[in-house]
């Protein structure tokens, strides 16, 4: 009936506290509402620095730490939930530098990682706790000075953490308050928990073994729970030191120095329902402290034989006499005979469904639960599936919708025993990643889908289920490569562009996409004109290749340069060719010819020639000397010749003009000069010309070979002197006129006596009139001279003629008449012998 009674209270005791836990972590547990982002070390992910994705995270945000090791210290400063892909896979390596992972806010969840090898100073630990509901789960600590140290912090829930081989406590708890510690292995390092000045700490259900100090140690703190839990191998498998009011039941303390060690004042526990088996000291009390409930206490393996003084004559599961505990006095005053069984049962969880790799399901997913008890029966088992209330298992359950899914289960037996919980992940991705090709510049910059320059090419992969495990691409049928981040293809040409990402379920996807780069103009080679001047119409010849685009047919063009103006003589010309141009249809001046040609991207590849100067346009020749008209051989004996030779492109024609005459009007020339400079004057001797009519012809000839020429008006070469008669008075005949009447018609002299001491020609008395005639052969007269006696008289034209009236007298005269022809050259006729008398 005692035992009955003992354990109804054991296991009320127990529903308690299990409640309790687990209503700690549903308070406690942040909830994780934000973002998910991922980390993997070797690239692929959002990040490969845990620190730099802890930096970019706002609170509330997932972030989930693929496996790998990460040589970083860590500090989260805001509410974040920080997962790994499990405690052996996922390590945070802190190289001794220092705390590995410091939290200093509240509300943070740490999972699946191990944190190894802090700073080997006091107080360093694998992972600090700074900030209040703070949850520790499914994480190891190993090489560090302290496994875990909560620090001053309140609300802190570890399950299922694995603390060993750390140089001082696996787990520290200073100043805080409300600290769940359930489901934890605390191994091979001096101490395993260790309290100081805290309070409502809770250990419950862990196996803490092999500590050469204490495997629980409480310093001035109070309201300890130590419940279920394996404490064995140990210098003393609990101490407490001025600790008080705290429960220790439901644990089994083995092969330890001390099972339980009470000091310094460390009063009003109580100790019940525990196994104490095979310790060198099963329990030293040297303060008051209550070692049973009132109905039942602990189980003492040295105090349950007769031989040992145990007797239970009642056979109620209760030993008839007290068990002394060493120290100050203190007894279980209801040693049980039997030990307790304190160990839970084992729940094994089978997951079948068609598999993925990594562990990652491809299908709705069947779960099936599975538990034994060595000792008694199995009486319930429970399950939680991510996060929600707990069910009871009855039967197997599918799971279908995709994502991680984590599944916490454990068991109960039919005395009371809850084993720890546990956790596996049920992992399913039944669909393949999506996967986003970014392009910069994000759209061609050429024509026809072509860029102009290098592509930068950054790849986006995501999966609404499990992470992606790679991601690759490869060009064209290039091997495939890895992506680690944004590249640059520099490679010219039409490209098939491939990439693909494989999600950690193994789903691969595969998209491409074309890639046209061409950063190379054309090149163009063109044949200008070989001279400098070009005039009439010219071949010009091109040839234009491409190292991407072979086909320039249609895409030539030609055009005239002249400063920042351009005509397009042709358009739509091939690669190669020859375009036949006609200059005279451009003014003339100073030109380039430019071909360009145009690839299928729109680069441009130009190639202009060296100036050359159009040039279709002969110079102006003016004849200013001889104009036509003139008569030269007399006075003239040499021919003076002026002209003005211009061109509007050359503006020197030295050495170019050239000078010819023809003497039958233009049928045959003679060359007078060749070579002669432009200076605008030249003489030439005409001495050896004949008489007749001339025309002259100059010829200037520009730099181009334009020829422009003048051809004078006739002019007239007279050598010859022209013929001149004294027409009247006729020698040999008398003149009589007074009066200016004639008296009588003349009459020879022949007939008049001649009594003068001289026989004249001619005889006037009064007056007479003197005519004369002129002529030439070749040319005009100019002018007519006519002396007679004192007086002379000058003609310009006929008739030649004037009143003569000799002076008062008589005496002889002459008369002479003298004609000028337009050359000059002049002829004289003279009538001597004339008696004229006036009186």
């Amino acid at each position: 009936m005692n035992m009955d009674r003992w354990l109804q209270g054991l296991f009320l005791v127990f529903i308690i506290a299990v409640a309790g836990s687990f209503g700690l972590v549903t308070a406690d547990e942040p909830a994780s509402s934000g973002a998910t982002i991922y980390v993997n070390g070797t690239g692929g992910a959002d990040f490969t620095s845990i620190q730099a994705a802890i930096d970019n995270a706002s609170a509330g945000d997932t972030i989930v730490v693929q496996a790998g090791v990460y040589r970083e210290s860590l500090v989260v400063a805001k509410a974040l939930n920080l997962t790994g892909d499990g405690a052996s896979s996922t390590i945070v390596d802190g190289g001794q530098q220092g705390h590995v992972i410091a939290i200093r806010a509240s509300g943070v969840l740490v999972s699946g990682l191990t944190f190894r090898n802090s700073s080997q100073t006091w107080r360093h630990a694998g992972l600090l706790i700074q900030g209040n509901h703070t949850r520790i789960s499914g994480c190891s600590a190993t090489g560090n000075y302290n496994g875990i140290h909560v620090n001053c912090t309140h609300h802190v829930y570890l399950d299922n953490c694995t603390l060993t081989d750390n140089q001082n406590d696996d787990l520290s708890i200073t100043c805080s308050s409300n600290v769940t510690v359930e489901g934890c292995t605390s191994r091979l390092s001096p101490s395993g928990v260790v309290a100081a000045e805290s309070r409502n700490v809770t250990v419950s259900r862990c196996t803490i073994s092999d500590h050469h100090m204490s495997g629980i140690f409480a310093n001035a703190s109070n309201h300890l729970t130590v419940q279920h839990c394996i404490i064995g191998n140990n210098s003393r498998g609990l101490r407490f030191y001025a600790t008080s009011s705290s429960l220790i039941t439901g644990c089994e303390f083995s092969h330890n120095s001390y099972g339980i060690f009470l000091e310094a004042d460390s009063s009003q526990s109580v100790i019940y329902g525990n196994n104490f088996i095979d310790n060198v000291h099963q329990a030293e009390d040297e303060c008051v402290n209550t070692w049973d409930d009132g109905s039942s206490g602990n189980y003492w393996s040295d105090f349950d034989e007769p031989s040992e003084g145990a007797w239970d004559n009642d056979t109620d599961g209760i030993i008839d006499h007290p068990y002394l505990v060493s120290g100050d006095g203190n007894q279980d005053r209801y040693p049980l005979a039997q030990p307790l069984d304190l160990y839970p049962p084992v729940t094994e969880v089978s997951v079948t469904g068609p598999t993925g790799d990594g562990g990652w399901y491809t299908g709705p997913a069947n779960v099936t639960l599975t538990a034994v008890d060595n000792d008694s029966a199995v009486d319930h088992t429970y399950y939680s599936l991510d996060g929600s209330g707990w069910e009871e298992y009855t039967a197997s359950f599918t799971i279908s919708t995709e994502g991680p899914h984590r599944l916490d289960f454990y068991s109960t037996d039919v005395e009371g025993n809850a084993e720890p919980v546990k956790t596996v992940m049920v992992n399913i991705d039944t669909q393949p990643p999506e996967i986003t090709c970014y392009l910069e510049p994000a759209a061609p910059d050429g024509d026809s889908g072509w860029y102009t320059g290098n592509v930068e090419v950054t790849l986006v992969a995501w999966d609404n289920a499990s992470t992606i495990q790679s991601i690759q691409y490869r060009l064209n049928q290039d091997t495939w490569m890895d992506y680690t981040g944004y590249f640059i293809i520099t490679e010219e040409g039409n490209h098939t562009f491939s990439y693909s990402a494989t999600d950690a379920a193994g789903h691969r996807v595969t998209k491409s996409t074309r890639i046209k780069i061409d950063k190379t103009a054309p090149a163009v080679n063109l044949t200008p004109p070989a001279t400098d001047y070009v005039k009439g119409t010219v071949a010009v010849n091109w040839t234009a290749t491409d190292t991407v685009d072979p086909g320039l047919d249609g895409s030539i063009t030609l055009d005239l340069v002249q400063g920042n103006h351009s005509t397009t003589l042709a358009t739509g010309l091939n690669s190669t060719g020859t375009y036949l141009w006609n200059t005279q249809a451009h003014p003339d001046g100073t030109y380039q010819l430019r071909i360009t040609a145009t690839d299928e991207a729109g680069n441009t590849g130009t190639n202009t020639s060296l100036s050359f100067i159009l040039d279709n346009t002969p110079p102006a020749v003016i004849i200013d000397q001889p104009r036509g008209g003139e008569v030269l051989g007399g006075d003239y004996k040499t021919l003076r010749i002026f002209w003005n030779a211009t061109d509007t492109v050359d503006s020197n024609l030295d050495g170019t003009i050239w000078i010819s005459y023809s003497s039958d009007n233009g049928e045959t020339w003679v060359d007078m000069v060749k070579g002669a400079s432009n200076s605008g004057e030249f003489t030439y001797g005409i001495q050896a010309w004949d008489n007749g009519n001339y025309r002259l012809r100059i010829n200037a000839t520009d730099d181009a070979g334009n020829t422009g020429s003048a051809v004078s008006a006739n002019f007239t070469i007279d050598k010859d002197p022209p013929t001149v008669e004294i027409t009247n008075p006729d020698p040999g005949y008398l003149y009589i006129n007074l009066l200016g009447r004639d008296i009588i018609p003349p009459i020879p002299i022949s007939f008049i006596p001649r009594p003068l001491g001289f026989l004249p020609t001619t005889v006037v008395i009064g007056q007479v009139t003197v005519t004369a005639s002129a002529s030439d052969e070749f040319s005009d007269i100019s002018r007519v001279e006519i002396r007679a006696g004192d007086t002379t008289q000058v003609f310009d034209t006929t008739p030649y003629r004037f009143e003569w009236i000799p002076a008062i007298g008589m005496g002889e005269c002459t008369v002479v008449a003298t004609a000028r022809d337009l050359a000059g050259n002049t002829a004289t006729d003279t009538l001597t012998g004339i008696f004229c008398i006036n009186i």
